[in-house]
């Protein structure tokens, strides 16, 4: 039979025709090409979005102070409050800093000295005080700089500093034991966390603890921890004390509670502070202010979450690090504290943004009993006139 061919091409016209496209038309690409646009546009502001939330929270949860005062807890509880403020702890217990340690120190000279433009400090009703350039390690002006004090939850600056130069695990947990409840509890330590024994903590947390709320049982677990035992702690605040050529600085505890055994100077005081800030961990720690949580565990599962706050800052500097009165001064970090003798006493590290220099104060209740009581209001006013009057 012949080969209609025009038949033949007819037929595969109509089943070409009749037939779904291989190819995808224009409108199917528009649509196509649109929804890719949709969906990248929504991943970058969904990234934007939880930037933004991280950087508010890393400069945010700032409110009033919950941190303690000194070796005796002396803070009060207050409230949460946003803001983009800066800050150096945390991402609001999102993430936490990720430190790294052991943290060397760097040299440096520590101990001040009077130069021929020290002046002697005047208008504070604390006993003894002295405000030293970082620059030059000269003493701008001192009141008493040299007579013995002891120095309450200062103290915990050395145990920051020591603890960071040698643990080696941020994240390892440090367990409560009971004999550490008992001590707080027996002795007035610091610190409202309510630990329980068998509950634990990371090295980091308990850092952040030590200078946060002064917190009394985060200090027992970093020298365990360190050192096995308080008493071995001590030696090397000791040890590291004489390194730094103090001379006028003993050490009995790493927490700060009173002893006769257990003193300082404001200007040794102020030495230890500067060393400290020598010290990236320790600096982070101590300069933070941002809201931080800390994770409690218990039989290996987290139990509880408590947002804590910067002593310092919240409690003392009532959220402004600025020192007011027209002075270009701003508080950078601090520890507080509090003892019958000395009262209450602050050593900050503070900076002049005008002429950039760098500043450590230290104030000092009253020396003696028979002294007049300084309370934490009358501690930071005197930090802050010295500031302001002194620090140019």
């Amino acid at each position: 039979m012949p080969r209609n061919d025009k038949s033949q091409i007819s037929i595969r016209e109509k089943l070409r025709r009749d037939m779904p496209q291989r190819w995808p038309g224009p409108i199917y690409w528009v649509i196509l090409i649109t929804s890719l646009v949709l969906m990248v546009a929504l991943t970058i502001s969904l990234f934007v979005a939880l930037a933004l939330e991280d950087n508010n929270t890393l400069g945010g949860y700032v409110g009033g102070g919950n941190g303690g005062g000194g070796a005796s807890a002396n803070g009060g509880n207050g409230g949460v409050s946003g803001g983009n403020n800066g800050g150096n702890a945390t991402s609001g217990g999102k993430t936490k800093t990720g430190i790294m340690l052991p943290s060397a120190t760097a040299n440096g000279t520590f101990i001040s000295s009077a130069g021929g433009d020290t002046v002697q400090i005047e208008g504070i009703s604390s006993e003894c005080a002295v405000l030293v350039n970082v620059g030059n390690n000269l003493s701008v002006a001192e009141r008493n700089a040299d007579t013995v004090i002891y120095p309450a939850s200062m103290t915990k600056v050395m145990t920051l500093l020591v603890a960071c130069e040698n643990a080696k695990a941020p994240t390892a947990k440090l367990t409560v034991t009971q004999e550490m409840v008992d001590y707080q509890q027996k002795m007035g330590g610091s610190g409202n966390l309510g630990f329980k024994a068998g509950e634990s903590v990371t090295v980091e947390d308990a850092l952040y603890l030590i200078n946060y709320r002064s917190d009394t049982i985060a200090c027992l677990l970093v020298a365990e921890y360190i050192a096995q035992s308080e008493e071995g702690f001590v030696s090397l605040m000791n040890q590291k004390a004489r390194q730094i050529g103090l001379t006028k600085t003993n050490f009995t505890n790493c927490t700060g509670l009173h002893n006769t055994n257990h003193y300082t100077t404001c200007r040794e005081m102020a030495a230890i502070m500067k060393c400290t800030m020598n010290n990236n961990v320790a600096k982070k720690i101590i300069t933070s202010f941002s809201g931080y949580t800390v994770d409690i565990y218990a039989d290996g599962q987290k139990t509880r979450s408590p947002m804590i706050y910067s002593g310092w800052y919240s409690e003392r500097m009532g959220d402004n690090p600025w020192v007011g009165g027209g002075a270009d001064v701003k508080v950078l970090g601090g520890k507080t504290g509090y003892e019958d003798i000395p009262t209450s006493c602050f050593v900050t590290y503070a900076q002049n943004t005008e002429t950039n220099a760098y500043y450590v104060c230290v104030t000092v209740g009253r020396i003696t009993e028979e002294g007049a009581k300084i309370n934490n209001s009358q501690s930071t006013t005197d930090t802050k006139t010295i500031y302001k009057n002194y620090a140019k």
